[in-house]
C-alpha cells in the first residue's frame, strides 16, 4: 500500500490502485487530500467525473463534509447517499426545490443583474430600492403609497423624510425586503427635482434630462422581470413559494443527523442574465462568511464544484457596469484557515486563474491535450517533473497523476469506479430499433 508521507489517525480515502502495479493500493488521508484545497482536472473523457464521483462515495463513508455545486446535473445518481437541492423553477424528480431572494443578493451581484452605469443610473437605482423598501414597510394604505410606488413629482417632503427616520432600520438592512418587480416603475418616479423652485417645502417636478439618462436601465430591468425563468428564481410567486437556497444550506449544516453530502443542482437554472454565476456567488459569499464566524472550525466543509471554469475569474464588464464574481476566489485564499476548503473539478484548467489554482495544495491531473491546459499546471505544481508532463497526453480514460509536495514524485493512479457513476456519457450514435 502506497500512501502520502504524512502520518495521520484520521480518514484515509482509497483513491485506486498504482498505474502498471494492480496490487498496490493508493490511499490518502482526508487531511491531505482536501486540506489545502484539490484540483481535479482533465480533458473531456479522461475519467474527471468518476474521480470526483469516487471521492464523493469515500467522503461519505468517511464521514467527511461535501456540499456540491453541480453544474450540469450529472450527479444524481448519488441517490440516496446525499440530500439533494435544486435551483429550478418547478420541482425536481429528487431532492428540494429552492430559490434565491433577490434581497438575499449583495449589491455588487445586483448590480451585476440590473448594470446600471455609475453616473447617472447607480443614484438613481439605489433611491428606487430604498423607496421600494419604505413602501413595503409602510404599506398601501398609507398616503405615500399609491399601487405599491411612492411617487415624489412635485410632493411634500415632509412626510417623506418623517417616514424615512420613522423607518429607518428598515432602509439601513440590505436585507429589507422589496418589490423587484415594481423598480422599473420607481426609478421612473426618482427622476425629479429635488426641491420646488417656488417653496422649496416640495419635490419638483419631472425632471426628464434624468429619465432619458435612465431610460436603457428601465428597458434592462424590465426586460429582467419579464423573464419567468428569473423571477420564478428571484421573487417567486407561488402559493407556496421554495425555500432560499440559503436557508436549506443552513439547515443542513445544523442538522445533526443530516447526509454526509448536500448536492446542489443547477442543470435547470437560466444561463440568462448570468443567473448561474449569481447564484454560485451568493452560496460562496454565505459560506465565507460563516466560515469567518467559525462555524466551520469545529467540522470542515469541503465545497466540491463541478464546472470550475464557469464560475471562477467570471465577471461583468461592458459600458454599464464591471463586477467581479469572486466569493469562490476569496475561499481559495483565504477560506482553509477557516476549515472551509474547495475541491475544483474542470476539464479547462487552462481558464481558471492562476492565483485560484496554485492554492491547490493537490492535484489530481487526468489526459490533458491541448496545451495552455498543460501549461497552467505545470505553473501550478512545481513538483510536475517533465517526464510526468510527457505522461499527461498518454492517460487512458480513469488514470490520473496525484500531485503534491506529500509525495516525492507524481504518482500515476488508475482510479476506482464508482458505484454510483455520474451520468457523463456523451450521446449514442447507434441506430436503435
Amino acid at each position: 500500500m502506497l500512501s502520502s508521507e504524512v502520518d495521520t489517525d484520521g480518514a484515509r480515502l482509497p483513491l485506486g490502485v498504482l498505474r502498471g502495479g494492480q496490487n498496490v493500493a493508493i490511499e490518502v488521508p482526508a487531511e491531505v487530500l482536501f486540506g489545502r484545497h484539490l484540483a481535479i482536472v482533465g480533458s473531456t473523457g479522461g475519467g474527471k467525473s468518476w474521480t470526483l464521483g469516487s471521492l464523493l462515495e469515500q467522503s461519505a463513508r468517511e464521514g467527511v463534509r461535501v456540499l456540491l455545486l453541480d453544474a450540469t446535473g450529472e450527479f444524481a445518481p448519488l441517490d440516496d447517499l446525499a440530500e439533494h437541492i435544486s435551483v429550478a423553477i418547478s420541482p425536481p424528480a429528487n431532492g428540494s426545490q429552492a430559490c434565491l431572494p433577490h434581497r438575499q443578493l449583495s449589491e455588487s451581484d445586483r448590480r451585476a443583474l440590473l448594470r446600471p452605469s455609475a453616473g447617472a443610473q447607480l443614484p438613481k437605482l439605489r433611491a428606487a430600492i430604498r423607496s421600494l423598501r419604505l413602501a413595503q414597510a409602510l404599506g398601501e394604505g398609507h398616503s405615500l403609497i399609491h399601487d405599491g410606488l411612492l411617487s415624489k413629482a412635485n410632493r411634500p417632503r415632509k412626510p417623506y423624510s418623517d417616514a424615512c427616520f420613522e423607518h429607518a432600520a428598515v432602509l439601513d438592512d440590505p436585507q429589507a425586503p422589496f418589490d423587484i418587480r415594481k423598480l422599473s416603475e420607481q426609478v421612473r418616479h426618482e427622476c425629479v427635482y429635488e426641491n420646488d423652485q417656488r417653496e422649496g417645502t416640495n419635490f419638483g417636478g419631472w425632471a426628464m434630462n434624468e429619465l432619458s439618462y435612465c431610460n436603457t436601465m428601465i428597458a434592462r430591468i424590465l426586460d429582467l422581470t419579464s423573464t419567468t425563468e428569473v423571477m420564478d428564481i428571484l421573487d417567486p410567486r407561488h402559493a407556496t413559494p421554495p425555500p432560499s437556497v440559503l436557508d436549506l444550506i443552513d439547515q443542513w449544516l445544523a442538522g445533526d443527523e443530516s447526509k454526509n453530502i448536500l448536492r446542489i443542482s443547477l442543470a435547470d437554472l437560466t444561463f440568462e442574465h448570468n443567473m448561474r454565476e449569481i447564484v454560485v456567488n451568493t452560496i460562496g459569499r454565505h459560506l465565507l462568511a460563516r466560515a469567518r464566524d467559525g462555524a466551520f472550525r469545529p467540522r470542515p466543509l469541503v465545497v466540491a464544484i463541478d464546472e470550475a471554469h464557469q464560475f471562477f475569474g467570471q465577471g461583468v464588464a461592458d459600458e454599464f457596469v464591471a463586477a467581479s464574481f469572486d466569493s469562490f476566489d476569496l475561499v481559495a485564499k483565504e477560506g482553509r484557515k477557516y476549515g472551509l476548503v474547495i475541491c475544483m473539478a474542470t476539464q479547462r484548467p487552462g481558464d481558471l486563474p492562476a492565483a485560484v489554482l496554485s492554492q491547490a495544495g493537490m492535484l489530481l491531473v487526468h489526459r490533458l491535450t491541448e496545451r495552455r491546459d498543460r501549461e497552467r499546471v505545470e505553473q501550478a505544481a512545481s513538483e510536475l517533473t517533465l517526464a510526468a508532463t510527457r505522461l499527461l497526453p498518454a492517460l487512458v480514460p480513469g488514470e490520473a497523476l496525484i500531485v503534491s509536495s506529500e509525495f516525492a514524485v507524481p504518482v500515476p493512479v488508475r482510479i476506482h469506479r464508482p458505484k454510483r457513476p455520474p451520468k457523463s456519457d456523451g450521446p449514442s450514435f447507434a441506430r436503435t430499433e
